[in-house]
């Protein structure tokens, strides 16, 4: 969870200097917390809770509800829906990615997770773009050339995006390697995820999409 900091907001370290200079440290060198966004262990739901733990490596096994003081809560990341959008190809990675997305609150949707014995699966395939806040397609060299349904995917989301407001984050096209980006969604800025700093770079894509809904909401 993210909180953005109000006013005269002075967070009450004591007990958990570990954590400040963590927090610090992740605004100065990667930029994901800038802004005066900052994380915080203290969410209502557990599986977001634990998630942070894993992923920021936070040891705070006390939360201090003082520590939120005058915050305001910015999104819930459990409440966005994303589909992952791969080819069979690149299966390997995207499940870290899932994992990581999980890990860190995320909801995100992945064929071999949801799908059901039994079930029409491109019709939920195709309910579950539907229904979705944001697509993550996966582009490698491999899967940019290959035929299947993933081609399909690619072509319902942009159907999908059509229909958003300009300006929205709906289709975040998720490079794997050097490879080229799709003419058809090269529109929108990708993201190089086997560079450093590509993993942030997805988070604060994700975030903003997340605020955005919820002030959309209110």
């Amino acid at each position: 969870m993210v909180v953005q900091l109000g006013n005269g907001f002075v967070p009450d370290i004591q007990g958990h200097e570990d954590l400040f200079p963590l927090l610090m440290t992740l605004e100065r060198q990667d930029g994901f917390l800038e802004g005066g966004d900052w994380l915080t262990a203290q969410t209502p739901r557990k599986r977001q809770h634990d998630g942070m733990y894993r992923s920021y490596r936070i040891e705070w096994d006390d939360p201090n509800p003082e520590m939120m003081g005058s915050a305001t809560l910015v999104a819930h990341p459990g409440s966005l829906q994303i589909f992952l959008c791969h080819s069979t190809g690149d299966k390997g990675v995207v499940r870290r990615v899932f994992d990581g997305l999980v890990r860190a609150g995320y909801s995100p949707w992945l064929d071999e997770h949801r799908l059901l014995p039994g079930q029409d699966w491109k019709a939920e395939i195709k309910s579950a773009i539907r229904k979705s806040d944001v697509v993550v397609v996966f582009l490698s060299k491999m899967s940019i050339t290959r035929t299947g349904f993933v081609q399909a995917e690619i072509k319902h989301a942009l159907d999908v995006a059509d229909e958003q407001p300009e300006g929205t984050i709906f289709i975040i096209p998720l490079r794997l390697d050097d490879c080229k980006v799709l003419d058809r969604i090269s529109q929108w800025q990708w993201v190089d995820y086997f560079k450093r700093g590509g993993r942030q770079q997805l988070l604060r894509a994700l975030q903003t999409r997340a605020a955005t809904l919820q002030f959309r909401e209110e």
